[in-house]
């Protein structure tokens, strides 16, 4: 006998990030950013293209499954200078993950990529969100396992 299915199965990944948005952390100047209230805070976006730094050549876009946090990643999120060039912004200078788009001859579609800097978190939205967009060159396909 099989038990009952009391709730229906959870669907893909990438169909319920398309169902709901997606989050991301937006991180602002801290002399935008009121006395005690943190200078990034976690939102949810309609798309990825509703995030707040674009890259208007970017022709990939991401399902990022992986980030880092360095140093650089630790003074955005607290909204400090010296690193990013305008605020706000999606920090996370290196990412990984799986094409979810891409109108690139280098990609295709659920291939697996790395992106380490070339500009993602400091001059265009990066990891630290469920997806990004970014230049088909900057990305770079995993080592094997």
């Amino acid at each position: 006998l099989a038990a009952p299915r009391l709730s229906t199965p959870a669907p893909p990944p990438a169909a319920a990030a398309a169902r709901r948005g997606l989050h991301a952390l937006v991180a602002r100047s801290r002399k935008d950013v009121p006395e005690g209230e943190a200078a990034s805070s976690l939102v949810d976006v309609a798309a990825v293209s509703a995030l707040p730094r674009q890259d208007p050549k970017a022709d990939v876009e991401v399902e990022i499954s992986h980030s880092t946090l360095n140093y650089k990643d630790a003074m955005i999120v607290l909204g400090q200078k010296g690193v990013v060039r305008d605020f706000p912004i999606t920090p996370g200078i290196d990412y990984a993950g799986v094409v979810a788009r891409s109108s690139s001859p280098l990609w295709r579609e659920g291939d697996a990529v790395v992106l380490t800097g070339n500009k993602a978190g400091q001059y265009f939205d990066g990891g630290y969100a469920e997806r990004a967009t970014c230049r088909a060159e900057w990305l770079v396909a995993p080592p094997p396992a």
